[in-house]
Order: structure tokens, then sequence, then C-alpha cells
């Protein structure tokens, strides 16, 4: 449900049905601030079961490394050190991606921009590093002569790389429009 509220400054309203503040993604025809708030429960609801378990496992005295079985197999001990790292890595982006997620539902309530930076940020920097772990995976399998495989996974590798851009372009246009709201309560923006 589109948020209907408009924001008033001196003498110009900001429309909240502007195609600039649509949500990018196929799925939804809202405005862009309910998307990211949306995804960002989502994350957090996802991120605080990933913790969870995670904790479960390392309580339990559980190797990580049971969460990747494809490390067992494998005999290079190159395979195996980049598979640990990809293992807590993973963990690592799981608990950053959750903070910034309660950092952009905290930003759109109390209209501050400057809160959807850090998931801009981290998911950019999180694309590049899974960029580099894809490679690796994509090795593994042509070193292990799975050649039938790698036409899927690069067809679900280059369809990550799309849903990271429309979530990147998602997070920079609820900071603009945030931006846009919060000039116009601070009188910051004055017409021509």
């Amino acid at each position: 449900m589109p948020n209907r509220e408009s924001y008033k400054s001196n003498d110009r309203v900001i429309d909240n049905e502007d195609p600039r503040y649509k949500c990018c993604l196929p799925c939804c025809d809202c405005h862009v601030t309910s998307c990211a708030k949306g995804w960002s429960i989502v994350n957090i609801f996802c991120g605080s079961i990933a913790i969870i378990i995670v904790i479960i496992l390392l309580a339990s005295k559980v190797p990580l490394s049971v969460l990747d079985p494809e490390s067992q197999e494998t005999n290079s001990t190159f395979f195996k050190t980049i598979s640990t790292i990809s293992i807590y890595t993973e963990i690592i982006e799981i608990a950053i991606v959750t903070i910034t997620s309660a950092l952009v539902l905290y930003g759109i309530y109390k209209i501050i921009p400057k809160a959807l930076l850090p998931a801009l940020v981290v998911t950019l920097v999180f694309f590049i590093i899974g960029i580099f772990f894809d490679g690796v995976e994509i090795a593994k399998i042509l070193t292990n002569k799975n050649s039938l495989l790698i036409i899927p996974l690069v067809l679900v590798f280059l369809l990550g790389c799309y849903i990271t851009f429309l979530f990147i372009r998602m997070y920079y246009r609820s900071y603009q429009y945030l931006k846009e709201v919060e000039d116009r309560k601070n009188n910051a923006v004055y017409p021509i």
C-alpha cells in the first residue's frame, strides 16, 4: 500500500506518487521507502535466525565446516581454506547486513537519510566480495570437470548481480527521497 502522506515546504509539495520514488523492484509497485522498510524487515528476520543458528552450532561445538559439505569432498588445501574463509565471511556479512537493515528502518522512521548510507556501502562491498568467492566456486566446478553446471551457475550469478543492482538502486532512491524530505522540513531548499 503506497504512502500517501505528502510533505510540504513553503510553496512546493513532495509528491509521493512521483515516478522517481516508485520502487524499482519488479515484485512491487509501492513507494521506495515502503519497499526499503519491507526488505529491511525481511533482512533483520532472516539474519536473526541465521545468527541464532550459528550461535547454537558454536554452543554445540559443531565445526562450522559442516555448513559447507563441499569442503569435505575437495582434496585441495587452497579450496578448503577459501571455503572456511567464505563461511566466516558469510557469518560476518549476515551480522553486518542485519545491523545496516536496522539502520535503514531507523533512518526511514526518523527521516535521517545518512542512516541509509551504510546499507548502500555494505551492499556494494559485499557484492564485490561475493564476486571473488563466486569466482572461486566457479573455478572449483571447472576443476571437478562439471562443465554442465557452469551455464546455470553463471546465469544464477548474473541474476544475483541484477538483483543486487536493484537493491542498491532502491536504497539510493530511498536516500534521495529522505534527503529531499529532510531538506524541505529544514527549509534548506528554496524555490528558484
